[in-house]
């Protein structure tokens, strides 16, 4: 038994006609939608650098879920009509919107950071965009 509490990243997949998973759905306010990088379609080929063909839905679920604020690794084959490609993407569980907890002890600076004009910094920085050609 899990006691801790388990998040997901936002997906929702179906199995295709060859036991593939595929992405149905990217819901809302969740990881997978804040980095708009997996389209619905998507064909999830590895969770964590293990391959997920074979494995059940619930074995599935087991391998995404974990404990909110940590990240997994999946794996995706983005079939198109000429050409396909496979990518990987680091998605964080649970709320992207929830500040994760701080691991580890909070970085200590001696004296806080102060920004310098630089001698080499051209004057006509400061002025604003203008146009080159």
């Amino acid at each position: 038994q899990k006691s801790e509490e388990q998040a997901g990243v936002g997906l929702y997949f179906k199995i295709d006609k060859m036991g593939r998973y595929f992405v149905e759905m990217v819901l809302p306010n969740t990881s997978a939608a804040a980095t708009g990088v997996v389209k619905q379609g998507d064909i999830l080929e590895g969770v964590q650098n293990q391959t997920v063909g074979g494995t059940t839905l619930g074995q599935l679920r087991n391998l995404i879920l974990g404990p909110p604020g940590t990240y997994v690794n999946l794996s995706f084959l983005r079939e198109m009509e000429v050409e396909s490609f496979r990518f990987d993407v680091d998605l964080l569980r649970g709320d992207p919107n929830r500040t994760p907890k701080p691991q580890g002890e909070p970085l200590q600076r001696s004296e806080p950071p102060v920004a310098q004009p630089s001698a080499t910094t051209p004057a006509d920085f400061s002025t604003g965009p203008r146009k080159i050609a």
